[in-house]
């Protein structure tokens, strides 16, 4: 997948209010980022969303921003190398915002590369309102929200939802440019 796809925003911030936090996600498609600022509308959360890794570093503050959701397979930069120099930044200014690996990897070793580049946590696509809202209170210090079998789905159907469909159109529109792209590479020979 491609940041530069007609359409796809490289950094775009959600007007919601902070509530409870505020959180870096950096993924490079376009329907993975609206689902994750769905779930963290709905867990309170405010979502300033970044396509590239140069992106994420342009954005990065620490006064800003209480965790990051780091995509480890990026078009320009991979994740754990982002992760890295987010913490050699964090020297300049000696804090450190927890950074969590969002990741379809099933590799073995992927989790201990996530935690070897400095990364304090991992959390498996497609990611889970439950488990998603228990590192946010983890790692951001928040007190729990009530339980998500009583007030998530409550909280989901309340906070604004996209247009119908639009959610799947994404997905669609992804999954054909992805196509798309990789006919192209087949064409070319580029099996990188």
């Amino acid at each position: 997948a491609s940041a530069d796809r007609a359409g796809l925003a490289a950094v775009t911030v959600a007007e919601e209010p902070v509530e409870r936090a505020s959180l870096l996600v950096v993924d490079d498609h376009e329907a993975v980022l609206e689902s994750i600022r769905q779930q963290l509308r709905a867990l309170g959360c405010r979502a300033t969303t970044a396509a590239t890794g140069q992106d994420a570093l342009a954005l990065f503050d620490p006064t800003h921003f209480d965790m990051i959701l780091l995509d480890c397979n990026l078009p320009d930069i991979d994740g754990y190398a982002l992760a890295r120099r987010i913490r050699e930044k964090e020297t300049e200014w000696g804090g450190h915002i927890p950074i969590v690996a969002i990741s379809a990897s099933t590799e073995p070793d992927h989790h201990e590369r996530c935690l070897a580049s400095g990364m304090d946590g991992v959390l498996s696509k497609p990611l889970r309102l439950q488990q998603l809202a228990q590192m946010i209170e983890m790692w951001c210090d928040l007190e729990p929200m009530a339980p998500l079998e009583q007030h998530g789905t409550a909280s989901v159907q309340a906070a604004p939802q996209p247009a119908p469909g639009s959610l799947v159109t994404l997905f669609r529109q992804s999954l054909r440019e992805d196509l798309c792209a990789l006919r192209q590479a087949i064409a070319d020979g580029d099996w990188s």
